[in-house]
């Protein structure tokens, strides 16, 4: 886990109440004596004195025999404690293992000249980096299982075991990030909770510390210089809060709301009831998923179905595409886990901040405006059309395709041409395909928000990507830190356009989801409801919060502080008015449920 920066007992007692904020998702109140650590730059255990390409390529191989062991292990460890689902991660985990994309580059490196330790090193930073620069969230923290995966084989290569905290406790783990495989190993008679300066709470870390009730906050950016030895430290995992070095007024508060901790637990808990606004509007809450074993957790969360599979998962870090059979495979699997919930695949995705060596999907000068989406898709009907046959195969139900960075009618029209092609050419080689297809489009590019009538001959439902669309009308690449502060969802722009999408999907009768972020924030889900979202569609973490949320509002309320914070004159009295309606709507409904009981 890395290096301890101080001793196992407090050093000092300086109280200042100092107000950390960051992301949370693994509900519950920690309190504990600060353990950082900080992975090394350089791995322990020296090389060897002379570099031997054969040698050194067999030590890689036996590293990676003994991490699969490893991999084994947690899983096995998991389930024990009954998480046999979350145990799935690690599924992932050894494919990063075991993939040609890994082993082929070490290969290479060391055939250069590289020893097995830097040569590993160097390959996981690389895949890494490629995820780190994605814009889609999910993405971007699979660099962490990436990392998890070259670690561990650091690790084995150079015989260093991972470090744990002295004797004592309870901790608050403060790191940069942590690993699936740390949040899974954590000793929980001896952890107070984690603190992370990145990740968010769609990584498998995120899954696992839900699923071990741990409380945890990520992604609160510089922290760990701010944290010395012996402070003490409350992690407010549901609020998304970290307080150092409290006073005892404050300690005293936050253990009596670690006392009703089951309460907040219910955060993590599934929510498989349907989701109505209080004056009986039902608003479906689907899943978006990236990868099949996070369809298990879906299902397990309550979720109604998948708004949203991001297909393109299948299509990365590999030297070739996937083949039919595997995409038929991989489909099904999602199409199982969810029952009889619908299951919408986004065709493949990829360009833009998604490079794919293996599709021919290479840098551009200016990728968001480049060779992706439905465009690659259409231009590659060779990788389009084995797709399609493959969705078509995946059910014998009904199938829901929806296609990625439309702009134009005619692009929408030439799938469908294409998705019945598919379709014929299985039933005149007499396989079973689905029975029939809902057929469906991203709105996502400003040119689909502000003519979507144009395209209502062709599709039967809309779903907004609004991360990608609040990009494209701001004009700003929320990947980049030098203007990510612009990239503002309440922004006047962005609440008007999405308003005139659901709008227009109401006045034509088409189905409308919101898929993007601005679907699990409450205030913006709030909005999204007042201006007639029919399905929000958000991470399985967030399944049974956004249901609660919907349960609180009523359509006819929220309505009104939709219409109000669409007259607002910048983003932030928008977000000021729509946080004001939720924080009112969501105390009443528990001023209600009090009553109740």
């Amino acid at each position: 886990m890395g290096v301890n920066k101080q001793a196992s007992q407090p050093a000092h007692h300086r109280t200042d109440n100092q107000v950390i904020r960051g992301t949370g998702g693994s509900p519950g109140i920690g309190i504990g004596v600060a353990w950082v650590w900080q992975e090394p730059v350089e791995p322990a255990g020296p090389a060897p004195a002379v570099h031997d390409a054969g040698a050194e390529w067999q030590r890689f191989l036996a590293a990676r025999d003994r991490v699969r062991q490893q991999l084994a292990n947690v899983k096995a460890r998991l389930a024990r404690e009954g998480l046999r689902d979350e145990a799935a991660v690690f599924d992932a985990h050894q494919l990063i293992l075991e993939d040609p994309a890994l082993a082929d580059p070490v290969q290479q490196r060391i055939a250069a000249g590289s020893f097995a330790q830097e040569a590993v090193l160097a390959v996981i930073e690389d895949l890494a980096a490629i995820f780190e620069t994605m814009d889609d969230e999910y993405f971007r923290l699979r660099a962490g299982d990436v990392r998890d995966v070259g670690w561990r084989l650091v690790r084995a290569l150079s015989g260093a075991a991972p470090p744990r905290p002295p004797a004592g406790g309870p901790w608050v783990i403060v790191a940069a990030d942590i690993t699936p495989s740390q949040t899974a190993e954590v000793d929980l008679g001896a952890a107070a909770g984690i603190v992370t300066e990145g990740g968010g709470a769609m990584s498998h870390a995120a899954i696992l510390a839900r699923a071990r009730r741990l409380p945890a906050v990520w992604g609160t950016g510089p922290l760990r210089d701010r944290v010395q030895a012996g402070d003490l430290v409350i992690v407010d995992g549901t609020a998304g809060e970290v307080i150092l070095r409290p006073d005892a007024a404050t300690v005293e508060r936050y253990r009596r709301r670690q006392a009703a901790v089951q309460v907040t637990v219910e955060e993590a808990r599934p929510d498989p009831a349907p989701a109505a606004t209080g004056d009986g509007h039902p608003i479906v809450v689907a899943a978006n998923i990236s990868v099949t074993d996070e369809a298990l957790l879906a299902a397990r969360m309550g979720a109604d179905g998948v708004g949203l599979f991001r297909t393109e998962f299948l299509f990365m870090n590999r030297s070739a595409p996937p083949s039919e059979e595997e995409q038929v495979n991989a489909y099904r699997r999602v199409v199982a886990a969810l029952g009889d919930r619908p299951v919408v695949f986004r065709t493949v995705d990829v360009g833009g901040d998604k490079p794919a060596p293996a599709l021919g999907i290479h840098p551009e000068p200016n990728p968001f405006l480049g060779w992706r989406g439905i465009r690659y898709c259409l231009d590659r009907p060779d990788v389009f059309k084995t797709q399609l046959r493959a969705l078509w195969q995946a059910t014998t139900g009904e199938l829901w395709v929806m296609f990625p960075m439309v702009s134009d009618p005619e692009e929408v029209e030439r799938a469908r041409e294409l998705l019945e092609e598919a379709r014929e050419e299985l039933v005149a080689q007499g396989r079973p395909v689905a029975r029939a297809a809902r057929v469906g489009m991203m709105v996502e590019t400003p040119a689909a928000a502000l003519a979507l009538d144009r395209f209502v001959p062709w599709v039967d439902f809309f779903s907004v990507g609004t991360n990608d669309l609040i990009q494209y009308l701001l004009g700003v690449d929320r990947g980049n830190p030098k203007v990510s502060r612009w990239y503002r969802p309440t922004a006047p722009a962005v609440l008007a356009t999405v308003a005139q999408v659901l709008e227009a999907a109401q006045r034509t009768g088409r189905w409308a989801t919101v898929c993007g972020e601005m679907a699990a924030d409450p205030p913006l889900a709030a909005f999204l409801v007042g201006m007639g979202a029919q399905e929000l569609s958000v991470a399985p973490a967030h399944v049974a919060r956004v249901k609660r949320l919907v349960r609180a509002l009523r359509r006819d309320e929220a309505r009104a502080a939709a219409m109000e914070a669409l007259k607002a004159p910048n983003a932030e009295k928008s977000w000021a008015v729509l946080e004001e309606y939720r924080r009112s709507a969501e105390s009443r409904a528990a001023g209600n449920a009090a009553g109740q009981s």
